[in-house]
């Protein structure tokens, strides 16, 4: 892995295939299989999918429930160093615009490492959303931290994927724009 890099690919899980044709041509099969979803990332413009997830303190938490107010959604993981990096810009950003109609969830991609232990650790406020590798395959997200603002009628406003604590304010005017401030 590059270690100037902004995001780092998601882990699927899947073990190496031994070279034999027929191997071959099965993990080609599924490679085009599996990846699909992945090629119909939502971008700007596009409806936000609704979903449902548990939050850290098991109290279950959807999309819907933040109609009308502003939300960044935080595709991240505990083992991946640019999404720790761009945690406390994160934090700053909800501490920014709380109040606001502004809500920042994180959206934890799989089940590995502790998001609770860790975000109390850091003293980090925002929701944190367990196991969310099947909301991360419906948005398209293949690298981490992506990060999806959704505007106040459920559009997507913005989608980056990859981030750098020096974009924070250029993030910090995104926001404000979609907020309409």
């Amino acid at each position: 892995m590059d270690p100037n890099s902004t995001s780092v690919p998601v882990r699927t899980g899947r073990r190496p295939i031994r070279k034999s044709a027929a191997r071959a041509a099965v993990a080609a099969l599924a490679v085009f299989v599996f990846t699909l979803p992945l090629g119909c990332a939502v971008g700007r413009g596009d409806r936000a999918p609704d979903w449902q997830l548990r939050d850290t303190r098991g109290k279950q938490v959807a999309l819907h429930d933040y109609t009308g107010k502003v939300v960044l959604l935080d595709f991240w993981a505990t083992w991946c160093p640019p999404c720790v990096a761009a945690s406390p810009s994160v934090q700053r950003l909800h501490d920014r615009f709380a109040g606001r109609g502004f809500s920042v969830l994180a959206i934890h991609f799989d089940d590995s490492g502790d998001p609770a232990g860790y975000a109390r650790k850091h003293g980090y406020t925002f929701p944190i959303l367990e196991s969310g590798r099947e909301v991360a395959r419906q948005y398209g997200v293949d690298r981490i931290p992506t990060l999806v603002l959704v505007d106040r009628d459920g559009v997507v406003a913005h989608r980056q994927t990859g981030f750098s604590p020096d974009e924070e304010e250029e993030l910090a005017a995104i926001i404000e724009r979609t907020l309409g401030g």
